[in-house]
């Protein structure tokens, strides 16, 4: 299923000149809202706040729980793309993820 519409924006994001998330920390951040989750990142230059992905679309891609707060990053080298059975790869070479700090703030308005 293609997203499309409102489950879809925005629909380009404008490059950050010399971005590497391999060389440098940047902060990333998601608002949970009911009836939508808005996913960031900081620009590192200007401080601005740019979206990357402002999902609206059913709310039944939308928890509507309170949850636990978690982050992982991992790849498998047995587990194929849902779309492409035949997509399985092994890494090329191990990967790792440094995190430099997480953080939890609870909403204090209902503003969008």
């Amino acid at each position: 299923m293609a997203i499309t519409g409102l489950q879809n924006q925005p629909e380009t994001i404008e490059a950050i000149p010399d971005f590497d998330a391999s060389t440098q920390f940047y902060t990333y951040g998601f608002d949970w809202y009911e009836d939508r989750i808005r996913w960031w990142m900081l620009n590192p230059k200007s401080g601005e706040k740019i979206v990357l992905w402002d999902y609206q679309g059913s709310t039944r891609g939308i928890p509507q729980h309170r949850t636990y707060y978690r982050m992982n990053f991992w790849h498998t080298n047995n587990w194929s793309v849902e779309t492409n059975p035949l997509s399985i790869e092994k890494p090329l070479q191990p990967y790792e993820l440094e995190v430099d700090w997480m953080s939890y703030e609870p909403f204090k308005s209902d503003a969008k």
